[in-house]
């Protein structure tokens, strides 16, 4: 049970606070490279759409109707070799940071920076993008192959590509991944994006020359990488997890689709991204079709442009501010009002843009477009709530990340050849008409596939004993049940019953502590031995509940005495005790707990002595899953059932141990639901908590211990009952189980095959001494198994 290690205790995702940056910090201090690179990338955002006038039109500002259809079609086949690109990348981007978590944001500004060095060299035309090197060539020599071609590199630097870079750090350094310091660091992230989305044009506006935009985009990436790289120090422990040996080298297709494996994991999670995928086909080649409208019908220049990107970003902003800032300031004043400002909103918002686009369609004006275009803004920032959303009911936050980035290049690359497709064969208004279309079909499907999850049966009941999970609903697409996704569930779980309403709590914690309410104590192993097989989601829910509840809160004791040497010290004190916490996980996939010691250290003399004679005790009792000096306080409960994979180890300062919290509650609460059975079976009680009382009068004079072994006696129904108040009978068995699992006692077939004495020797096994400490325990804070 002994390993010693030189490495940290926490070398993976989840280091022990006190590291040279705070992980939390760091996730805050990026939040300005948003600002700065949508002010960099901003400046020219609209040349692009004009450059591809340039080239097809003789008159950039009216195109005639011989024109209108090539200059939408390039205009789309650019913009869909840009979201190729980005697509095939994403995952190899995905391998390179796991290893170096700010490589992918490093990269991105360093390309974009490129792009703009490389405009001020060649002084030809102010076009912001990486592409725009190749389009001022394509300008120059009138080559729209050239031109198109140049899409490429903006590929590799996308704004989904800074976004999912982004996003990964926020959910690598925010603990937990899933928490709502998650969901305001991607929502502000946004923000602050629109906010210098809607600036950048309007601050380069005001020079008359391109140069003076060149050098000020320039400087804003140069400021923007020197930030990064100064600032925002990303913990080692945190950029570098570990790899699992004998690990194999992916395969270019493995790594091209390896952002798909949360969904094969979670299929109920499919609907999300098959959603993204149909708004991300609306949103990505959205405004590029409004301006090539807007140049044809409005005769719109780069100004112009400009300002429509700068008006939409600008209210985008605002509506960010007001779900943020706002909406929860005014739930908090009506708490009744949760559940519209949650799924409603989103759902209105994607109202308010159907109609917005429809309006497009009758517009005359530049005034008329303005205000639809600043309305139509209201859909921009569903995908902060949406990604939000989805990471906190995803079990690994940056996997889920990159999953929906997956589907949002999908989405990118399809919406040119959707989009763009219809736009050069009509160009018209009627494609504003077509993208309202699409928004509704988006709609209809996610309500119809939630309807098709919710309503099927999750399981059906074989026995008038056997749990049963009735008929429900998902309310908006919603599969977590901790997201107000539960509209009514009745649970019949042997002799009472438990009937979910909707509200605005946490419905996991409301179910299993009606589970674990008091009367039915040993019935804390029915959501997890049971409920946890039904399906994905129920799992998840249970899990977080059982670790919150369980794992994050519960101690190991570590106690033992040495006989005393006759030439020793007697000022030393040989008694050993130390108490161990949960401190965090060893590994990335949060399986692996690390309980750390709380008193004892290595650097003092005095607590050296201690910690070397509990090494040697430790050793003494080499069996997997119980030493006599080892206790586990957990929940409302003390046990000597210890993990199978318990490892002691130590650092320079530290001991701690480690095991697999997932296995350790499956063994555990299924030894509860032995016990159950057991007792309706026998008739048989356990009388923890009585023994702990009687403890308490026979300490105080009030009872003799004989008199109170006889009540405990009578009231478990059993003379094989410990002073600590539990059967015997159980403890035996479960010691039989384990010595025929770790091979030191012989398998027997029948189940009341005699044992001999070799075999009742090790079924007794210290149960005195275990019985005294376990009632110890209890007498210091009461327990109820």
């Amino acid at each position: 049970m002994i390993e010693r290690e030189a490495e940290p205790l926490l070398p993976s995702s989840e280091a022990i606070r006190g590291t040279i940056q705070n992980p939390q910090n760091a996730a805050y201090r990026t939040l300005p490279v948003a600002l700065l690179a949508s002010l960099g990338m901003a400046a020219t955002s609209a040349t692009t759409i004009y450059a591809y006038a340039d080239l097809l039109c003789k008159d950039q500002t009216a195109c005639k109707d011989s024109e209108q259809s090539a200059y939408a079609a390039v205009v789309a086949m650019a913009s869909g070799i840009a979201h190729a690109v980005a697509f095939m990348i994403l995952g190899p981007m995905e391998q390179l940071i796991k290893t170096h978590l700010r490589a992918g944001l490093l990269i991105w500004i360093v390309c974009r920076a490129t792009s703009v060095l490389c405009l001020v060299i060649g002084g030809s035309q102010c076009l912001d993008h990486l592409e725009m090197f190749w389009l001022t060539i394509a300008v120059s020599v009138r080559s729209v192959a050239i031109a198109v071609s140049g899409r490429i590199f903006e590929g590799l630097a996308s704004d989904n590509l800074l976004h999912f870079n982004l996003n990964t750090i926020y959910v690598s350094l925010t603990s937990p991944p899933s928490g709502q310091e998650t969901a305001q660091l991607i929502t502000a992230s946004l923000g602050l994006y629109m906010l210098g989305t809607a600036v950048g044009p309007l601050a380069v506006g005001v020079f008359q020359g391109y140069t003076a935009s060149f050098t000020e985009a320039l400087a804003i990436f140069s400021v923007a990488l020197a930030y990064l790289v100064i600032v925002v120090r990303v913990p080692a422990a945190q950029a570098v997890p570990r790899t699992q040996a004998g690990s194999k080298i992916l395969s270019s297709l493995h790594v091209l689709i390896s952002p798909l494996r949360p969904f094969l994991d979670h299929p109920l999670a499919i609907p999300y991204g098959l959603s993204l995928v149909l708004y991300t086909t609306v949103q990505a080649h959205l405004f590029p079709a409004i301006m090539v409208f807007a140049s044809i019908r409005l005769h719109f220049g780069i100004f112009q442009n400009g300002l429509l990107v700068s008006i939409a970003a600008a209210c985008a902003a605002v509506h960010l501010l007001l779900k943020v800032f706002i909406v929860p300031s005014l739930q908090r004043l009506r708490p009744n009002s949760g559940r519209f400002t949650d799924s409603t909103a989103v759902l209105g918002a994607l109202v308010i843009q159907m109609l917005a686009l429809a309006a497009i369609t009758q517009v005359r004006t530049a005034g008329q477009l303005y205000l639809a275009v600043s309305v139509a803004a209201a859909g921009l920032p569903l995908p902060a709530f949406f990604k939000s959303h989805f990471v906190s009911f995803m079990p690994d936050a940056s996997r889920a990340i990159t999953a929906l980035t997956f589907m949002e290049n999908l989405g990118g690359l399809m919406s040119p050849f959707v989009l763009g497709s219809w736009q050069s064969v009509a160009p018209g208004p009627s494609v504003f008409a077509f993208a309202v279309a699409l928004l509704g079909i988006k709609e209809m499907e996610r309500r119809t596939t939630a309807a098709a999850v919710g309503t099927s049966r999750v399981v059906t009941p074989t026995t008038s004993r056997s749990c049963q999970i009735q008929k429900h609903r998902w309310i908006g697409g919603n599969v977590s049940l901790a997201q107000n996704g539960l509209d009514f569930v009745r649970v019949l779980c042997c002799d009472f019953v438990c009937s979910l309403p909707v509200d605005n709590h946490n419905h996991d914690s409301f179910v299993l502590g009606r589970f674990h309410s008091k009367g039915h104590r040993h019935r804390k192993f029915a959501p997890w031995v049971k409920y946890r097989a039904l399906n994905r989601i129920f799992k998840k829910e249970i899990e977080d509940y059982y670790f919150e509840h369980w794992i994050n809160g519960s101690q190991i004791f570590l106690d033992c005495e040495e006989t005393r040497p006759p030439d020793f010290p007697a000022s030393t004190d040989l008694y050993v005790h130390e108490v161990y916490k949960f401190s965090g996980f060893r590994d990335s996939e949060k399986r692996i707990a690390v309980f750390e010691g709380q008193y004892l250290d290595w650097t003092d003399p005095k607590d050296l002595v201690k910690l070397i004679q509990m090494e040697k005790e430790l050793k003494v009792f080499d069996e997997i899953g119980y030493n006599p000096y080892i206790t586990f306080k957990i929940e409302r409960g003390v046990t000597d059932l210890l993990p199978m994979d318990l490892r002691f180890r130590h650092t320079i300062t530290r001991s701690y141990f480690t095991f697999d919290w997932r296995t350790y509650l499956s063994t555990l609460l299924d030894e509860l639901r032995r016990v159950a059975e057991y007792e309706e079976q026998s008739g048989c009680k356990s009388q923890v908590e009585l023994a702990g009382d009687l403890k308490w009068k026979t300490m105080h004079g009030e009872m003799e211990p004989l008199e109170a072994m006889l009540h405990l006696v009578r009231a478990a129904g059993t003379q094989l009952v410990g002073c600590d108040g539990r059967l015997l009978v159980i403890r035996r068995l479960r010691r039989c189980r384990l010595g025929v699992k770790t091979g030191k006692l012989r398998f027997l077939e029948a189940p009341f095959v005699p044992m001999n004495v070799l075999e009742h020797r090790f079924a007794c096994l210290d149960e005195e001494y275990v019985a005294n400490t376990l009632l110890g325990m209890a007498i210091s804070s009461p327990v109820e198994w």
